[in-house]
């Protein structure tokens, strides 16, 4: 795959909640509001999406900015930070200057402009069109002021959020980096929302059972390993077959249910001697090796499943009268016409 941006680790941060869990702590008994385990925030490096590092944080009500400090012991020098709204403060984007690295951060509306420059039109995305301006904010003290780029993405179509333009505040040099590559990176970040939705639905990475924080983290943090299982294979398919193709037609489902039936029978069948030279082997050769395993695959086992458009939901007006009905009672000619 090629490099998002020439020179630069590219890496998606964003926070995952853990939805209310059942109340089965004495502290939690007879609570109307929800109990809320934790909080994590995630690295994911999208260009071969395996996620890099892990934030716990046991209070469930966190921001992402009461994190700052660790989050800006991930950054590295050329290191380029793409994020949400929520990381739009002070102290992160001065961080992650002065560590020489770079971000592609959407504005916050709690961080002010001080001043803004002339609007210009660079292009155009697949999405709408992108404009771009310099923009200053306040600094670390009163006296001292940042300029950064701010890139505006008007769209075409209003967001879930009913947002039809997007701010993105980047310190990316703009002789190397044009406002609609701004636009197209910052675009990356819904990736890091698909691989929140792989560690629910398909990984369980959210046990309403789990009440107690630590308890939470490690099953989050267990189905984050298994994530990046997971995402090794796919790269492995996807260097074998080609990323269009992989991208296409195969069901990161499927995969991951072809595990879960199989794993059992293989570790009964192999003994412990049979995975014992891979504890040791190089990367590139394992890398090697999963690349020609994975050449074998039968990809149309692991098959997308296209849904037909959805039919509206017809309007229930019988038994208007009564709570309940039973079906036993209903006539066999009754039943068999009703919709």
């Amino acid at each position: 795959m090629p490099a998002l941006l020439g020179g630069s680790r590219v890496r998606i941060i964003d926070g995952s909640h853990l939805a209310a869990t059942q109340r089965r702590l004495q502290v939690l008994r007879g609570s109307i509001a929800g109990p809320l385990p934790r909080h994590s925030l995630v690295a994911l490096n999208p260009e071969l999406m395996p996620a890099t590092h892990m934030i716990p944080c046991e209070d469930g009500h966190a921001q992402e900015r009461s994190l700052s400090d660790q989050i800006l012991g991930l950054v590295n020098p050329r290191d380029a930070w793409i994020a949400d709204r929520n990381f739009c403060t002070t102290t992160l984007l001065v961080g992650i200057m002065a560590r020489d690295a770079f971000f592609v951060i959407r504005h916050h509306d709690g961080l002010p402009f001080l001043s803004k420059g002339t609007v210009r039109r660079c292009g155009r995305t697949d999405t709408g069109e992108v404009f771009e301006q310099s923009v200053t904010i306040r600094g670390p003290s009163r006296d001292e002021t940042i300029t950064l780029r701010r890139v505006i993405l008007r769209l075409d179509k209003p967001t879930r959020d009913d947002d039809s333009e997007i701010s993105i505040l980047t310190n990316l040099p703009k002789k190397e980096v044009s406002g609609v590559s701004v636009a197209e990176l910052y675009r990356k970040r819904q990736t890091v929302e698909t691989m929140f939705q792989s560690l629910t639905q398909m990984l369980r990475g959210e046990i309403d059972a789990l009440a107690y924080p630590r308890a939470a983290l490690l099953g989050f943090a267990t189905a984050l390993l298994a994530y990046n299982v997971l995402s090794t294979f796919q790269a492995a398919l996807r260097a074998a077959f080609g990323a269009e193709k992989v991208s296409a037609e195969v069901s990161a489902y499927s995969i991951a249910n072809e595990v879960r039936a199989n794993t059992g029978g293989m570790l009964i069948a192999l003994g412990p001697a049979a995975w014992q030279p891979f504890q040791s082997m190089e990367p590139t050769a394992f890398g090697t090796k999963l690349v020609d395993w994975a050449s074998h695959a039968i990809l149309t086992k692991y098959g997308t499943l296209t849904r037909g458009p959805k039919k509206p939901v017809p309007k229930r007006t019988r038994f208007a009268n009564h709570t309940h009905v039973s079906t036993a009672r209903l006539p066999d000619s009754a039943r068999r016409t009703s919709p």
